[in-house]
């Protein structure tokens, strides 16, 4: 029999699961001494935000028409009790600014549209969800994320009773600033 508070080696939430939890709280792991310190969240937090949309649309003729948008967004921060690690469990506001210009026209008697929109967001503190190599995931911040993009959509009446229909989009998707990311398999960790 053990003492109170002790745990034989394997047993320990921490070693066993890599996870830190309420219930092994102040208990040590006799293989490394090392005593699991829980978590109790008592934080708060509180935000707020000024989140703007400006739009300009021009009519170029009946049939054709442009828009510049531009916005501001925000995502509040948080806790992850579900982090297994003490230190992740808060994680920043996340905000962004979207910048969009845009083109729509019809033709053939208004039987062909065609809509194309070229965008751009900027993120400061993207929220993302990683995984932490042994039971589940947590919640953190990218830094600096940029999402960048061109879509092309449109549809045309062939015939009274057929329309064909028809999308195309590029993307880029980069991480500008993410220190704290995750390695690629292979990877090497700085």
């Amino acid at each position: 029999m053990l003492p109170p508070g002790l745990t034989p080696p394997g047993i320990y939430a921490s070693d066993t699961f890599k996870a830190d939890t309420e219930e092994a709280a102040g208990i040590t792991d006799l293989a490394t001494g090392r005593v699991s310190p829980g978590h109790d969240i008592e934080e708060t937090r509180s935000e707020s935000a000024f989140t703007p949309l400006l739009i300009a649309q021009w009519d170029i003729s009946d049939d054709t028409s442009t828009y510049l948008s531009w916005t501001k967004g925000f995502k509040a921060g948080g806790f992850d009790p579900r982090s297994n690690r003490m230190s992740a469990f808060g994680f920043d506001e996340e905000k962004a600014k979207a910048l969009e210009l845009g083109f729509k026209t019809t033709t053939w008697e208004d039987r062909n549209e065609v809509n194309v929109a070229l965008y751009r967001t900027e993120y400061e503190d993207l929220q993302v969800s990683q995984f932490d190599g042994a039971v589940g995931f947590n919640v953190g911040n990218a830094k600096e994320t940029r999402v960048q993009g061109l879509e092309v959509d449109g549809r045309v009446a062939v015939s009274n009773h057929l329309v064909a229909s028809y999308g195309v989009s590029l993307l880029d998707f980069e991480y500008v600033d993410f220190k704290n990311g995750n390695c690629y398999f292979g990877q090497a960790e700085n």
